[in-house]
């Protein structure tokens, strides 16, 4: 009942008598344990090769249900990931984009990313309540100060090098406005090197801002980009790019801003 009520716009589309989208997708509807016994079965059978690890993980997700699996008729396991996606467009139609991911405790470098900022949702959780996480713990200069337009559904399918295992993101992107000129934002800006990877220099100059999580030691990398640059740095040649830039800020420049 709650899921009927909440599937409203601008977070969703209206419901039907086939589907309600994004929040109660089919796969949804089963029981965490399900998910579990067909893991255990898969591994026993040999029908999937995971490592000690890897299987742990993809377990713990079930059991907290942060993803599904899915046995299609090609007899190829499939994880499923429900993704709650902020898209906040500024006054110069530029997105906010996250670039890169920093957990100061781990002892290694920068991570590049290129995506929009986004969250796993839970099974039983609503898109709102996860779009409020969002904002209240990797986008905390954004909470309350933006207005949620519509929504759209992206569907991707990429396999997970890190479990092995084909994934499939079911991505609910949130469109936003700014109630505020970006200006007025309390964002923090940090400079890096003035040298700059030649093919990101039409893409220069451009502000890089930090962004502490509330929940975690983890700190986001954002800059404002066109959707002609977001796709174009998605590139694999980019992100490598982006990458070298991202490793000229050094770890005390960048805590000393943070601060």
């Amino acid at each position: 009942h709650n899921r009927l009520v909440a599937a409203c716009p601008p977070h969703a589309v209206w419901p039907n008598d086939l589907c309600i989208q994004p929040h109660l997708d089919r796969h949804e509807l089963l029981n965490q344990q399900v998910g579990v016994g067909l893991l255990l079965q898969a591994m026993q059978q040999k029908v999937l090769r995971l490592t000690k690890e890897q299987y742990e993980e993809i377990k713990q997700e079930l059991v907290a249900r942060k993803c599904s699996l899915q046995q299609p008729s090609d007899g190829v396991f499939h994880r499923i990931v429900a993704v709650e996606a902020l898209l906040v467009m500024n006054t110069k139609n530029q997105y906010f984009i996250q670039i890169g991911v920093w957990e100061t405790g781990s002892g290694q470098g920068v991570k590049v990313v290129c995506q929009y900022p986004a969250k796993k949702r839970t099974m039983n959780e609503l898109p709102q309540d996860t779009l409020r996480r969002l904002l209240s713990e990797d986008l905390k200069p954004f909470d309350e100060n933006i207005k949620i337009d519509h929504s759209r559904r992206e569907v991707e399918k990429k396999d997970s090098e890190k479990l092995s295992l084909p994934t499939t993101y079911n991505r609910t992107v949130h469109i936003a406005s700014l109630n505020y000129c970006e200006d007025m934002l309390d964002l923090t800006a940090v400079r890096g090197s003035s040298e700059v990877p030649a093919l990101l220099k039409s893409f220069m100059p451009r502000e890089l801002y930090i962004v502490s999580n509330t929940a975690s030691d983890k700190l986001g990398f954002y800059v404002w980009m066109s959707e002609h640059e977001f796709l174009r740095m998605k590139t694999d040649s980019s992100m490598q790019a982006l990458q070298q830039w991202l490793s000229s800020f050094q770890a005390p420049c960048i805590l000393n801003a943070n601060i």
